[in-house]
């Protein structure tokens, strides 16, 4: 079945501060969803695969244990946008991150009694695989499935000011080009 997974059908790369700490912290979360496989009609939930954010190797940066995994919830929040997927569950962050245009980006955090998770479902018919990866102060996730799963549509993002802090992110579809 997985031998159907063929071809990257999005990539989003985002850039951050090298500091050992954040870096570490980005590189334990990239790792823990790079080759993870999501089935057709499957939900995909970040905090099952990176959570707990503020635990076991994770380190302090800047105050926050974890600080970093947003980062890399946002670089496959992106990547899962430009794939044609189904967002099911995201939360923006109060103050935008400057590695994305504004609305671009997901928050991730837990409480004693509630998580906001990023999560995304497949609705292709074909397996998706997610690659994540680091080069020097570049994260990069991919998402590959079936030559055949977007059935020739491509998306692109744009991201537009409203008022102070305040931005409309759309995803656009073309169909063959």
């Amino acid at each position: 079945r997985y031998k159907s997974i063929n071809k990257k059908i999005s990539s989003y790369t985002t850039e951050f501060d090298n500091t050992v700490s954040r870096a570490y912290n980005l590189d334990t979360a990239s790792k823990r969803i790079n080759g993870v496989i999501v089935e057709p009609g499957e939900v995909f939930s970040y905090y099952k695969y990176v959570g707990p954010f503020n635990g076991e190797g994770f380190y302090y940066y800047k105050g926050v244990k974890g600080n970093g995994v947003c980062q890399v919830a946002t670089t496959l929040y992106d990547a899962e946008l430009l794939a044609g997927l189904k967002t099911v569950s995201r939360y923006a962050h109060p103050d935008m991150p400057k590695y994305v245009p504004g609305g671009l980006d997901t928050s991730v955090a837990q409480f004693p009694n509630y998580i906001s998770d990023f999560k995304f479902q497949n609705t292709y018919s074909y397996p998706l695989y997610i690659s994540s990866y680091i080069i020097d102060d570049k994260l990069t996730v991919e998402i590959w499935s079936n030559e055949n799963a977007t059935d020739g549509v491509t998306y692109k993002l744009r991201s537009e000011k409203r008022a102070y802090a305040s931005y409309d992110a759309y995803r656009e579809h073309y169909k063959d080009g």
